[in-house]
């Protein structure tokens, strides 16, 4: 290249030499922002694949044009298999309905949405719940050109919320049994306290006090409170586990001394 600037130089004269001059500069510039542009999306493109959440970019029609690793493990397909489609091509009818829907109530909402979905991959089969949030996409002048998606697995998160707000109804329970114990001088009235504070308190559905005859081992229901109470009508139970009507919850807890 260097040969062909001077002949050029030695056929225009200094003149010509100036305006070859800018040319190179020019060119070097320009080559110069193509590297760092290349380098910036190189550097988005790396960033993008290490997060561990789903993340993924659709154009107005739904089209694919970006997705991560974890996204490829979501459809159990290649990036280059992906883009270009829409989520027909990868789950039911059902599941894709839902995901257009929420992608075209965030861009008509012109805000991030976020919806929990139970998702299944396809790769390993792994089901969780995850929290989604979508945002609308937009282009220098404003103009909405398609959703990014990110979705985050919140099913450890979840489990662990709703456990320890079952301890704490638990624990309630037990302060309300407490009470019950010191206030009551009956014992019907004081199993009808407990299960009505079981059902109320603990927000379970139904609950139920046995006893035992010690004779027969028969397992008879003498206070409850709840819906579905017909399930007690009639039921026979036994904490002898020679019997086929021992070898339920009710009969092992007893002969365990356990909750089961």
């Amino acid at each position: 290249m260097f040969v062909q600037v001077i002949k050029k130089i030695l056929q225009r004269g200094f003149d010509g030499y100036r305006v070859i001059l800018a040319n190179i500069q020019d060119l070097t510039a320009l080559k110069a922002v193509a590297n760092q542009s290349s380098s910036n999306q190189n550097h988005l493109n790396s960033l993008i694949d290490t997060i561990p959440d789903l993340v993924w970019l659709k154009d107005l029609n739904g089209l694919y044009f970006n997705c991560n690793p974890m996204f490829e493990r979501f459809f159990g397909a290649l990036e280059q298999d992906i883009l270009g489609k829409t989520d027909y091509d990868f789950v039911d009818v059902e599941t894709a309905d839902s995901f257009r829907k929420h992608d075209l109530n965030a861009m008509q909402q012109d805000h991030p949405t976020e919806n929990e979905e139970w998702l299944t991959f396809a790769d390993d089969g792994y089901k969780g719940l995850f929290s989604t949030i979508k945002t609308p996409m937009r282009d220098g002048s404003g103009k909405v050109i398609g959703v990014l998606g990110v979705a985050r697995d919140i099913t450890v998160q979840k489990q662990t919320k709703m456990q320890l707000k079952r301890l704490t109804k638990l624990y309630a329970v037990m302060s309300e049994t407490s009470e019950a114990i010191v206030r009551c001088d009956n014992k019907q009235v004081l199993f009808d306290s407990i299960c009505q504070a079981t059902v109320s308190v603990g927000e379970f559905k139904m609950a139920w006090i046995g006893l035992v005859d010690q004779s027969t081992k028969i397992i008879t229901p003498v206070a409850f409170s709840g819906s579905h109470t017909d399930y007690l009508q009639g039921l026979e139970v036994t904490m002898d586990e020679t019997s086929i009507l021992g070898q339920g919850p009710t009969g092992v807890a007893i002969r365990e001394n356990n909750p089961y």
